[in-house]
């Protein structure tokens, strides 16, 4: 993965019931994500099957896909998608952001955040409906004179 995407990874997935797993990527400082598209025996055939714009894809540790992993990342190449990280198209859009896990004040369960200044509320926004991401919202978060904080959610 590290020399598909030309950089070191800085997510894992796990399932959120595998505490040990959990455990790991949190000693890496890698952030847990959820994947669209989990294959499981035929990893070319279900990622022919449901491939779309923003696909996290996961992909099981087997013989099966180190045979066909050339396979799906042609498959997803030749269909005009590019295999980039969230971070690399937002820097393109002259956005500095930061990845981290999901703030406590949003949701108590695991989950990825980006961190941005909010006069590039537009670009992120533009980058994110560009590329078909999918996101469950915008949030500003502003700490308090008492040191507590206020969340809006934004979009």
């Amino acid at each position: 993965l590290q020399n598909v995407i030309e950089e070191k990874p800085k997510y894992c997935y796990a399932d959120y019931d595998n505490k040990e797993v959990i455990s790991l990527c949190s000693k890496l400082k890698l952030h847990t994500v959820t994947p669209t598209i989990k294959t499981t025996s035929n990893p070319y055939q279900e990622v022919v099957d449901k491939l779309q714009n923003g696909a996290i894809i996961s992909l099981p540790i087997s013989t099966t896909t180190e045979k066909e992993l050339d396979l799906v990342i042609k498959y997803i190449k030749g269909k005009g998608y590019n295999i980039v990280t969230l971070d690399k198209l937002l820097s393109e859009a002259s956005v500095r952001a930061t990845t981290l896990p999901t703030p406590r004040e949003i949701t108590a369960s695991c989950g990825i955040s980006i961190r941005f200044l909010y006069d590039d509320i537009d670009k992120v926004k533009n980058t994110l409906i560009e590329n078909s991401v999918e996101y469950k919202g915008i949030y500003k978060i502003t700490r308090l004179e008492n040191g507590s904080k206020k969340v809006e959610n934004i979009d």
